[in-house]
């Protein structure tokens, strides 16, 4: 018998993100009025809100002299380009073959949102029973939270496994590691890629968790991102074209690049969705067999001439693709929603998606979006439900509320990366430190690490030998990608260049976008972080940690970090959490004091506790009352009996009745209450 469960998971709409999307491939070195720099936009140990998409000036490469280049060249073990495996016999994973685990990165942000928590919270319930969780965190605030709900929800926590590890996001598909297989000894190793240049603390996690969990890590050059990718692991691999416009090769280098490191023997090129901000395929195809997958269609009624003919060219591109037995690909149509909206139902030009789903171990974890909100896709919805059954009538179809994921240009797959069930292995051994240097182990001389020793401690010696000895060379001599101003002359680092030009006289200074630039009042950044002259910018800057333990160091660095257990706070000491607290009431809900009928209060989020509590409102004024937690105005009272001839019951001093009229009356009243920039440059 078929299953098909439902997850009705109601969730509010999230409006604490205004996504722009990137309607095109972004071309580096080009600009817009409203691009940031990088180092202004990524989150803070993951504690601000990152989307799926890459965020301008997050596909350049900065100077050294910016704080993603300076982590990097700290840590150069985790970001290191490394030479390719050379088993001869290797693949890269399946999504539908038997997996151990499922990995999670939990951010600080997501702690503070209960709708985005429920999506996590049913992603990982309904894997547990046949897998592993991992979940990666840094606060100890967000792992508090995350177990409560977990917990709540009669996960067994047996099958959940914790990594404190340092976040940016939680896009797990794109950042975190693909597994590749060796046919012959049946062991896993991991591939990575190069992630969005400003989220370095994401593109860290696949390497540490490599060491975690001991496994080889590979790290290809490509900037690409894993939620761009799918494969059937005989060679034939499946990738937008967009991918290969944002990784800034030529595709005879992009081609070479996934073969020697994913073992794709020939990419086939889909067209994306044009609207989409990612660009990434997992919006609208999912692989679920060597010869089988679900494509996105869009319907009539949605008014998309263009990426309706998109998608279907990709049917036409999937059938034409040469399997190994020599059938074609069966293809079966799956409908797109639509867009989504704000709360004032207004379109946020978002285009939503049924197809962005997880398989594990025989179930299919596909989003969909709450119909109370959206009644119109009702149709869609049921439709979208049958087709996943009718293409794979062998697993459980578990739908998932995904709102506020989607909203982000993300969904299930954007967010979960599965690990086949096989044992993990470094395919090649790690070497010994030996006064400072790497001495490979015995056989793998030619293959493995061998420059300085790394980690903490400079005594660490693992994975394949680098590309180059010195990765993390300044390039721009100390310049920033911010810049900065010698009298008239800007000065600033793009891609790795020193780039330079004269302004008008008085106008290099610091602009809105949050760079010196030409055409400005000449002033300097209002929040003293970036120096107007480059004499000072140039100076080396020194770490200032004083008493602080944890926590930013002033330049980039750290002056500590605290163990899973504590948090760093703003005075930069690490504090012990408070223990698990209970929930006082159910997000979102409202109501009224029982002792005080003038009281409303409304369920807020301690993000200190990390539970809800009811928070008092405004007291009613006179002549209103409470009334599922709003202040409503009272009914008239019923006025006591009078003296006098025939007695009875008044409305008012002035009115007469009888005392039913004034009930029914009475009774009815109670019811009706109830960037860039030298285009400006000489």
């Amino acid at each position: 018998m078929r299953l098909f469960t439902l997850v009705l998971t109601l969730i509010a709409a999230l409006s604490l993100f205004s996504c722009s999307e990137l309607n095109s491939p972004f071309e580096p070195g080009l600009s817009s009025p409203s691009e940031a720099p990088i180092g202004s936009l990524r989150g803070d140990d993951g504690t601000k809100p990152l989307p799926a998409f890459a965020l301008p000036g997050e596909l350049q490469e900065g100077g050294k002299g910016d704080a993603a280049s300076d982590w990097k060249a700290a840590h150069p073990e985790w970001y290191a380009i490394t030479e390719a495996p050379t088993n001869a016999n290797f693949r890269h994973m399946t999504e539908w073959e038997d997996m151990q685990s499922m990995l999670v990165v939990y951010t600080g942000w997501i702690a503070q949102s209960a709708d985005l928590t429920r999506s996590f919270v049913d992603i990982i319930r309904y894997t547990t029973p046949v897998a592993k969780v991992w979940v990666v965190f840094y606060t100890a605030t967000a792992k508090k939270k995350l177990t409560q709900e977990l917990e709540k929800a009669g996960v067994d926590m047996a099958q959940v496994e914790w990594y404190f590890i340092k976040n940016d996001s939680i896009w797990t598909i794109d950042f975190g590691p693909l597994p590749l297989v060796d046919e012959d000894s049946q062991t896993v190793a991991l591939l990575d890629w190069k992630y969005y240049a400003n989220r370095y603390n994401d593109d860290a996690i696949s390497t540490q968790i490599g060491q975690e969990i001991g496994a080889t890590v590979f790290r290809d050059d490509l900037n690409v991102e894993g939620g761009n990718f799918q494969g059937d692991g005989e060679g034939n691999c499946y990738i937008t074209n967009r991918g290969l416009a944002n990784s800034g090769v030529s595709q005879e280098a992009f081609e070479l690049s996934y073969k020697e490191y994913a073992a794709c023997d020939k990419i086939h090129f889909l067209k994306d969705v044009s609207d989409d901000g990612t660009g990434h395929i997992d919006m609208l195809f999912k692989l679920y067999a060597t010869d089988g997958a679900v494509l996105g269609y869009y319907p009539d009624e949605l008014g998309d001439p263009i990426n309706q003919k998109r998608m279907d060219d990709n049917e036409e591109i999937l059938k034409a693709v040469a399997l190994a037995d020599g059938e074609t690909m069966a293809v079966y149509r799956l409908p797109m929603p639509g867009y989504g909206k704000d709360d004032q139902g207004k379109s946020t030009g978002t285009p939503f998606t049924y197809i962005n789903s997880t398989l594990i171990n025989g179930r299919n974890l596909w989003p969909y979006t709450k119909l109370d909100k959206y009644p119109e896709w009702q149709g869609s919805f049921n439709e979208a439900a049958a087709v996943w059954i009718d293409a794979m009538p062998d697993f459980e179809h578990i739908a998932i509320e995904t709102e506020s994921l989607n909203a982000m240009s993300g969904a299930i797959h954007c967010i979960t990366r599965t690990f086949p069930n096989l044992p993990f292995e470094k395919w090649i051994p790690d070497g010994t430190c030996d006064d400072g240097t790497c001495t490979p182990a015995a056989g793998y001389e030619d293959i493995a690490y061998d420059g300085k020793c790394v980690g903490t401690a400079n005594n660490e010696c693992f994975g394949p030998k680098w590309t180059e000895a010195d990765p993390f060379v300044d390039a721009c001599e100390g310049y920033t990608y911010e810049g900065c101003c010698d009298g008239d002359v800007l000065t600033y680092c793009e891609n790795n260049e020193i780039k330079s030009g004269s302004c008008d006289a008085g106008e290099c200074g610091w602009a809105d976008g949050g760079w010196y630039d030409c055409k400005t009042d000449g002033g300097t950044d209002p929040n003293g972080v970036h120096p107007r002259t480059c004499d000072e910018l140039l100076t080396t800057c020194e770490a200032e940690c004083g008493d602080r333990v944890c926590g930013d160091d002033g330049c980039g660095g750290s002056c500590g970090t605290c163990n899973e257990e504590q948090d760093c706070t703003d005075a930069g000491l690490c504090e012990d959490i408070a223990p698990p607290c209970t929930d006082a009431c159910t997000v979102d809900t409202l109501g009224c004091t029982e002792d005080e009928a003038t009281l409303p209060w409304t369920c807020t989020l301690n993000e200190t506790s990390g539970c809800y509590e009811i928070m008092m409102l405004e007291a009613c004024g006179e002549g209103f009352v409470c009334a599922t937690g709003a202040c409503e105005e009272a009914p008239p009272e019923l006025l006591p009996l009078t003296g006098g001839g025939g007695g009875g019951c008044k409305v008012s001093e002035t009115g007469n009745g009888t005392f039913l009229p004034s009930l029914v009356l009475g009774f009815a009243l109670l019811m009706l209450v109830t960037r860039r920039r030298f285009g400006q440059m000489l």
